[in-house]
């Protein structure tokens, strides 16, 4: 046998198994003894997977009763998705729990009812919100039961209660638009004309963008996201690895216009299309701070990019179209913006 075969028999691998009955079950062997569960989702086969390359027993019930400390179960946690996710999601796991644990005053997770309602009260929703969704996966995966179960959906988001999109009119963009000054402005102008996420705006550079005499197209191909280590760039979009946006002919005088205002304020135009004197890119957490004082309350910069889908399906565009222009699906395109359109213009009979 060789070393390699030695090794995998070593750590163990999982096996699924048809039963007579049609059912699915996972078979494993973990130091010696083999153990069984009946089959659910991928994500679980592959986080089974990953716990053995850990060394990690996976029942939840035959280990780590001795943990006891949030901070330990939460960064085993940690440790078991990093062999499961990418390095971006990851990422987003400890930008929440890691702000949250600096200052949480209890220490022993099955202070469930206590760490509950101080999470609410000490934290933003959102936040509060995936980090009691983070710590019951933590104990579903490791512990031999969750108190957390449930929890996360009694934390309501301001989202949560109107799911409709917010649409910014005409006066709210103008006035906005003027107030905030460029080059901001700039970048809203941007997101209104092309609807982009906010961090694919930034991501972008003047490589991106080609105008020909009567065509052209925006490459888009990265994000530039805040990050708990700060701003990082990511070579792929979030549900695609790129798209190409046409340039029409309002989007044209508009980049023709920005070049003009980069070559009068001495700013370098050859790299990153939103920068700073400096050439380094800008940060759209800046941006965010100063939203709220220019714009109404209640709405975000993400607003430019629901405002866009919606123009577009008001002035006839297809849905499918539309959703390849924005990298969503149609079906999100359809149940979010199309269906409300089409309800708007029914009237009783």
């Amino acid at each position: 046998m060789t070393e390699a075969k030695r090794q995998r028999r070593k750590r163990g691998s999982v096996h699924l198994e048809n039963l007579p009955d049609g059912t699915q079950r996972l078979r494993w062997t973990f130091k010696g003894k083999r153990q069984s569960e009946t089959y659910t989702t991928v994500e679980r086969l592959k986080e089974i997977e990953a716990q053995l390359r850990l060394g990690i027993d996976p029942k939840p019930s035959s280990q780590l009763q001795e943990v006891e400390a949030v901070r330990e179960l939460l960064e085993l946690w940690l440790e078991l998705k990093s062999n499961l996710v990418s390095q971006e999601t990851s990422e987003s796991y400890k930008s929440v729990i890691y702000p949250v644990l600096r200052n949480l005053p209890f220490q022993d997770w099955k202070d469930a009812k206590q760490i509950k309602n101080w999470v609410i009260a000490n934290c933003p929703k959102s936040m509060a919100r995936r980090f009691l969704i983070y710590l019951g996966a933590a104990c579903k995966s490791f512990c031999d039961h969750n108190p957390y179960k449930g929890m996360s959906g009694e934390v309501k988001e301001k989202w949560q209660d109107n799911l409709a999109p917010r649409i910014l009119n005409e006066q709210e963009t103008q006035d906005g638009i003027s107030s905030i000054g460029t080059p901001d402005s700039v970048v809203v102008r941007m997101a209104l004309l092309t609807g982009m996420r906010p961090a694919e705006i930034y991501g972008l550079k003047w490589t991106d963008i080609s105008i020909g005499t009567s065509s052209g197209n925006i490459h888009i191909c990265r994000q530039a996201r805040e990050t708990s280590a700060g701003l990082r760039i990511i070579n792929r979009l979030k549900t695609q690895a790129f798209r190409d946006f046409p340039i029409n002919q309002e989007l044209r005088m508009f980049i023709q216009y920005y070049q003009g205002f980069l070559r009068d304020e001495e700013i370098p135009c050859d790299d990153w299309l939103f920068c700073k004197p400096d050439g380094s890119p800008r940060r759209y957490k800046a941006l965010a701070e100063k939203w709220c004082r220019h714009f109404p309350a209640g709405t975000t910069f993400y607003n430019c990019r629901d405002t866009f889908i919606t123009n577009q399906l008001l002035k006839g565009v297809p849905a499918s179209v539309v959703a390849a222009w924005v990298g969503n699906s149609i079906q999100i395109i359809q149940k979010h913006y199309a269906d409300r359109i089409e309800l708007a213009k029914v009237l009783p009979r």
